[in-house]
């Protein structure tokens, strides 16, 4: 499973995404979260049609899977458990 992160710089609720990623999931769940600039990947911006920001997409070996806006970071676990288990599926 590939997990991306889209945000900007100027973008305030990515920043705060940014933190509670790297301060609660990163330790807990060992996890590799690409942190994709909008303003430098129009490749990555194209490929997953990205919109709004935030937005957290997980590639799966099932599909492709995009939450968009500020979701709290209990969200954020379940979708990691969920796509994990359909992942491996």
């Amino acid at each position: 499973m590939r997990i991306l992160k889209f945000g900007s710089d100027w973008c305030p609720a990515c920043k705060q995404m940014t933190k509670m990623i790297d301060s609660d999931l990163k330790k807990e769940y060992r996890l590799l979260i690409e942190e994709i600039d909008v303003d430098k990947d129009d490749d990555l911006v194209d490929k997953y049609e990205i919109r709004s920001l935030p937005t957290l997409v997980f590639d799966t070996n099932k599909g492709v899977y995009k939450y968009n806006g500020l979701i709290s970071i209990e969200r954020i676990q379940n979708l990691i458990e969920k796509h994990e288990k359909e992942d491996i599926n």
